[in-house]
């Protein structure tokens, strides 16, 4: 989303056409003009009847008709004025708007709708989604609603509810209908002091209209998050409600919940639905490969946490951990790595409850002598990996996927790409992304292939290359981007790269972004709270591991922290994110870093 400023330019929508396949309005333009636009005050505009169909279906259907104003070529729109006409020309000619105001958004919105441009609809939607404030969410709420700006009404619920706080207290809130409200204190990012006060506003909601009102109270109640409700306030406020107590499911609900509170064994199954985000801030979670001790990052406080020690690492041989986040609980995979097997051991952290427990997985299928890759992800709550075949057999390379339910492995077929390996592995959406490497010819290069994998389609394609070959990267997703950084530019180890690329999923392209501040490789990128952090691997000098952070307003990568100094930078090739409660942060050791 672009920044705020005096203009809005939004060029290259998705939906649009392309610019270089526009003919400017002008004279000059090789294709005559066959179509004139007539608007208030009779003034006119010239355009090219092609051009306006394939923007807009409210053209095609007059220009493709028999109707009178296809045989003249007039089309009057006496409902626009000359001022909306212009910027609606010029979006469907270049692809790009200029807005200054609200008010001129919204003008543009309400004609966009009447002439099905679906496209300038969100555009104008987005530049005042961008200026929302307390005092023009409400009106902004039922302009969006009038004309059906589905994206713009997301956006604004998403800025109610990370209000709510200021908003319960207005007459919007008290006023909405009960499948709205219901709407509202049933998502994750609900913005509250507490969870007691979402059964504050709850009753004040109804109090408004009680006689109408008090019918809907089971059905908001059970939205109440009762376990992450405070001891007292349940025993002393909930219990004792009179809409509580006059509801014998609701009544239950807070009865059960009060009994687990005060049994110790009971708590274990306390917490069927998780805390609110703002209970539950996300970190970075990060260990050693080869130790037990893992430590999170919270980047809002700036502060590095010790959680418990994992447990012990069974059998023998070498063993290395990878560490991933599945269903917001913290996976540590075990696994033995030989010639012969691949052994997993999984190791899960619980933040709900602080402890670790350990369960051990289904041998996995791997072929005698394959080369298992290094990294593990998970795509759509699947564990996967790559396996790659000894580089003397013809046999495709597999992807290994692990169902969590049903506790057993599953190889795929992967995409004929030839013999390749160290590709950087990354999870987006329902898709797995495997960009660069290295071949494994005799004469090795690197590569600049990237593909991926659809787990709904359960196939491989090809996408657009990355624009500097490199192999041994890493990447992340963030805001529906794909990005990649860092590796090494040549076979062996001689030229790490600093250089970031970012993969834009509509227009299937890659584009440069801002340098890391410094070389890396074998590294890990993960995303944070919507931002991405780069740690670990093997760096150009020697010194402290440093943390960067990417700033994509400004367009670059900023030194962040320094990791505590138990952790090994090389070993930091498997970070990722965790939300944890802040119940549990409270109980937590805080670690000492160097600053930046």
């Amino acid at each position: 989303m672009a920044a705020s400023h005096s203009s809005f330019d939004c060029q290259h929508v998705d939906g649009s056409i392309e610019r270089t396949n526009l003919l400017y309005m002008t004279e000059s333009s090789d294709e005559p003009f066959d179509v004139t636009l007539v608007v208030k005050n009779g003034k006119q505009f010239k355009a090219h009847g092609n051009i306006l169909s394939k923007a807009s279906s409210f053209f095609e259907k007059i220009l493709d008709s028999d109707w009178k104003e296809s045989r003249e070529g007039v089309i009057r729109l006496e409902v626009l004025n000359e001022e909306i006409m212009e910027v609606i020309l010029e979006f469907i000619y270049s692809g790009s708007v200029h807005l200054r105001s609200v008010e001129r958004a919204e003008d543009l919105i309400a004609a966009a709708d009447y002439l099905f441009i679906s496209n300038l609809k969100d555009v104008a939607g987005r530049f005042i989604e961008q200026r929302l404030s307390l005092s023009n969410y409400s009106s902004v709420y039922e302009f969006a609603r009038r004309y059906q700006c589905l994206e713009l009404i997301a956006n604004i619920k998403k800025f109610i509810s990370l209000n709510f706080a200021s908003v319960a207290n207005e007459e919007f809130f008290l006023n909405l209908p009960s499948h709205e409200v219901e709407q509202l204190i049933s998502r994750d990012d609900l913005y509250v002091a507490a969870e007691d006060d979402v059964f504050k506003f709850i009753v004040k909601w109804i109090y408004h209209d009680e006689k109408e009102r008090k019918q809907y109270f089971q059905e908001l109640f059970r939205h109440m998050r009762l376990s992450f409700v405070s001891r007292d306030y349940l025993l002393k406020e909930v219990s004792r409600n009179n809409f509580v107590k006059q509801n014998e499911v609701c009544l239950n609900s807070v009865t059960r919940t009060l009994r687990r509170m005060n049994d110790p064994v009971s708590r274990l199954g306390l917490f069927n639905q998780p805390p609110r985000t703002v209970f539950q801030p996300e970190a970075l979670a990060a260990c050693d490969r080869a130790k037990r001790t893992v430590f999170i990052y919270l980047p809002n406080d700036a502060v590095w946490y010790k959680l418990p020690e994992l447990p012990d690492i069974e059998g023998p041989g070498q063993h290395s951990r990878c560490f991933l986040t599945v269903r917001n609980k913290l996976l540590a995979v075990d696994s033995q790595c030989n010639w012969n097997n691949f052994l997993n051991y999984f190791s899960c952290y619980n933040p709900l409850l602080n402890i670790w427990t350990k369960f051990p997985s289904a041998i996995a299928p791997i072929t005698s002598r394959s080369y298992v890759h290094k990294d593990i992800i998970v795509v759509k709550e699947t564990v996967c990996t790559l396996i790659w075949p000894p580089r003397w057999t013809n046999e495709p390379t597999t992807l290994l996927k692990y169902n969590l339910d049903s506790k057993s492995w599953q190889t795929v077929p992967s995409f004929d790409w030839g013999p390749r390996e160290d590709v950087c592995l990354v999870s987006s959406d329902k898709y797995l992304y495997a960009i660069g490497g290295q071949s494994t010819f005799e004469r090795r290069i690197c590569l600049c292939a990237a593909n991926r994998y659809d787990t709904i389609l359960d196939n491989w394609e090809k996408i657009a290359d990355i624009q500097e070959a490199r192999h041994s990267a890493f990447g992340a997703a963030a805001d529906k981007k794909v990005f990649i950084a860092g590796g090494y530019a040549s076979v062996g180890l001689e030229c790490m790269s600093q250089t970031c690329e970012m993969y834009n999923v509509s227009t299937n392209e890659w584009q440069f972004t801002a340098n890391l501040t410094i070389p890396r490789a074998l590294a890990s990128m993960v995303c944070v709270e919507g931002k991405l952090y780069v740690l670990g691997g093997r760096v150009s000098s020697l010194g402290r591991t440093v943390v960067e952070c990417y700033d994509r307003e400004k367009n670059e990568w900023k030194k962040k922290t320094v990791v505590p100094s138990p952790l090994s930078r090389l070993s930091l090739r498997n970070a990722c994110s965790l939300r944890i409660c802040n119940k549990i942060l409270a109980n937590l050791d805080s670690v000492q870093t160097e600053s930046v």
